[in-house]
């Protein structure tokens, strides 16, 4: 969700950025509407289970496009080569807004969950993975800001093709020996590491790997026909794995190899839109992607809000209208926030 995001240092603007972080925005947001309904076991095999089951192999390639666009505007940035320089900007500008969305978020469901307040229970889980549900994914982003610095020697001195090893050999434990394990289960199961580098910085490499290099028309078709096996893998995957009885969707975790395929065949297809239609949309993305890192962290309080207003006898129109409440009223939250100067420079 890199806020610098849409120029390079010394380059002109690219719309096909700020178009991915738009996306991804609203695609996290929609995610976040439908987790109710695919992950119940009284609608599975459903109409609106498989509904749910096909947007979730969509939506999911939304918080791996986040990590991509970091990766690849930050390693291609030789100012992140300066690690004190590059720590105390990227790491002081998450922090404030971070523990004020963290707090607010503590008591937020300690009123809405009736549970006591607790100092030693908010710093347990502000050490931990933050107050509320989707507040992981700033320690995640965090965490590869300490190792940018070392990431950008790293692609400085490789090719690409020797990137895209360091890629396999990231992914080997958490996803591919995962999925044999999932496949050969319970004959047979590989247990030889368990994390060598954390899985999300094979998606920042990759962001830098599809955003730096020039991919003719063959390689793009060989990444989309990846990207349409990852969308297949994902919906009949999650039902094959799953039943009435036991909800397994091992094909929504984050590390699973069809998110890798769905969310480069997205960036490469938005990287290669004709580019009068991309700076067309990309002028319309560009406000929303600005603001994708306030959306990101109101839309759960919103979510919640429109959440109490939406009850349709369809989990599917629930789904459509609980997502354009949520949409619509975290975007307009933030438009709002942003012309407070005391708020915004607390809150975003």
């Amino acid at each position: 969700m890199e806020q610098t995001g849409v120029r390079l240092a010394g380059r002109d603007r690219l719309p096909y950025l700020d178009i991915l972080r738009a996306g991804a925005t609203y695609l996290v947001v929609l995610l976040h509407c439908i987790m109710p309904y695919i992950a119940s076991p009284a609608l599975f095999g459903h109409k609106s289970w498989w509904l749910c089951n096909v947007l979730s192999a969509v939506v999911r390639m939304g918080v791996p496009l986040f990590f991509m666009l970091s990766g690849y505007l930050l390693l291609s940035d030789p100012r992140s080569l300066q690690i004190k320089a590059f720590y105390k900007k990227r790491l002081s500008k998450l922090l404030l807004p971070f523990l004020v969305w963290d707090t607010a978020y503590y008591l937020f469901s300690s009123v809405v969950g009736g549970r006591p307040l607790s100092l030693l229970a908010f710093l347990q889980e502000l050490l931990n993975q933050g107050s509320y549900y989707h507040l992981w994914f700033l320690y995640q982003l965090a965490g590869i800001y300490l190792l940018t610095p070392f990431l950008k020697r790293i692609v400085d001195g490789c090719t690409p093709k020797q990137l895209f090893l360091l890629v396999a050999v990231i992914l080997t434990p958490v996803t591919f020996f995962r999925l044999f394990n999932l496949a050969a289960q319970p004959y047979l199961q590989i247990q030889i590491w368990d994390v060598l580098v954390e899985g999300y910085v094979g998606y920042f490499l990759l962001g830098y790997l599809l955003g730096s290099v020039s991919w003719g028309p063959r390689a793009r078709r060989w990444i989309y026909l990846g990207g349409a096996a990852g969308l297949v893998l994902g919906v009949v995957g999650n039902y094959l794995c799953s039943s009435p009885e036991d909800m397994v969707l091992y094909f929504n975790a984050g590390y699973a190899i069809n998110h890798y395929l769905t969310s480069a065949a997205a960036f490469v297809l938005v990287k290669y839109l004709p580019r009068t239609f991309q700076q067309k949309l990309g002028r319309l993305a560009a406000p929303v992607s600005r603001m994708s890192l306030g959306i990101y962290f109101i839309h759960p309080m919103v979510l919640a809000a429109a959440g109490w207003l939406v009850e349709t006898a369809s989990p599917a129109l629930n789904v459509l209208v609980w997502f354009l409440l949520c949409a619509v009223g975290a975007t307009v939250a933030v438009w709002v926030i942003e012309r407070i100067p005391w708020l915004n420079k607390i809150l975003l």
